[in-house]
Formats: structure tokens, C-alpha cells, sequence
């Protein structure tokens, strides 16, 4: 994949790169990359390499872990390895199997706006230890039963003693509790 006069910026494993890169050649991560990858060619995340921030490029693959978003301008590869945490958007997908998304993805012709797209820093909400709370805090997500995304946060559960929902349900938890629809 490296360009037609054999160059190519490569990221290595014991390497940490804080800031953007922008690139007219194919770009390998096998390290760390916290920012915006930029390039006219290809963009590949090493299994092994971690990018947090967003890719763009003609054609972007994942064998590592990317947690933003991807924009592949031609084709988007995630292999038995890869795995995103964020929002990809590309004209032409392929997954392997063992390879995981966890967000959107648009094959429409739409880019993932930013503000959706989770901050690379951020760290995850602790886990409940109550009964009756361990639920609601699990509650939220996007996925709709119509197939629609909302880049709203779903409505957080309140627990009332003895109440019944009469609302018709809007979206699925992520994690539903036992005997939950």
C-alpha cells in the first residue's frame, strides 16, 4: 500500500504521537495516536495500534482500535482484529468476522458530526451498586426500533415504587434487564 515511489509515514509500536498528521502517502499506526490522522492515500491502525481522535482518508482500515471516527472517502476495512469505539462513515464497507463497532455507521454519503462523536479522554461512568439504580444507569444509546439514529441521549430511567409505563417505548436500552422488552 505504500505510495508510488515506495514512501509511506509509519507510526511505530513504542511511539506516542500527540497532535494532528496530514499525509499525501499511506500512514501506518502501530503506536499511539492521539489526534486527527489526515491522508490523500491510506490510513491503516495496526493491530496493536490505538488512534484516539478521528481518521480521513481515501480508504481507511482497522486492525487495531480506533475510538472517534473514520471517514473513508472510498472504502473502509475492519478486519478480524479491529475495533471502533466511535462513528465511520464510507461509501463501501467491509467487515471481517471477529472485528466490532460499537456507534454509527453511514453509508450514505453523510460525515459523523463531531459532537457526536465521544471526546478520546473520556473516561466511563462507574457502575451502580444499587438494585433499583444499576439499571437506569445502563439505559441510553441511540438505536431506535425504526433503525433511525438519534444523536440524542436516551431519557434516563427514574425508579418509582410500584409505577407502570403507559409512554410507548422509544428506543432500547443497550443493556436491557431480565424480563425488560
Amino acid at each position: 500500500m505504500a505510495g508510488q515511489d515506495g514512501s509511506k509515514t509509519e507510526i511505530g509500536p513504542a511511539t506516542r504521537v500527540i497532535g494532528d498528521v496530514e499525509a499525501e502517502e499511506d500512514v501506518f499506526v502501530l503506536g499511539r495516536l492521539e489526534g486527527t490522522v489526515r491522508s490523500t492515500a491510506s490510513v491503516v491502525i495496526e493491530e496493536g495500534g490505538l488512534v484516539l481522535g478521528q481518521v480521513e482518508a481515501a480508504f481507511v482500515v482497522i486492525a487495531g482500535r480506533l475510538e472517534g471516527t473514520a471517514v473513508a472517502e472510498k472504502r473502509l476495512e475492519i478486519t478480524e482484529t479491529g475495533t471502533v469505539l466511535g462513528d465511520l462513515a464510507a461509501p463501501a464497507l467491509v467487515m471481517l468476522e471477529g472485528g466490532a463497532v460499537r456507534g454509527r455507521v453511514a453509508m450514505d454519503g453523510t460525515r459523523p458530526s463531531r459532537a457526536a462523536t465521544p471526546a478520546p479522554s473520556r473516561t466511563p461512568r462507574p457502575a451502580a451498586t444499587t438494585g433499583a439504580s444499576a439499571g437506569a444507569t445502563r439505559r441510553g444509546g441511540s438505536a431506535t426500533r425504526s433503525g433511525t439514529t438519534s444523536t440524542q441521549p436516551a431519557p434516563r430511567a427514574t425508579p418509582r415504587s410500584g409505577a407502570t409505563r403507559n409512554e410507548p417505548v422509544r428506543e432500547l436500552p443497550l443493556d436491557p434487564e431480565p424480563g425488560e422488552n
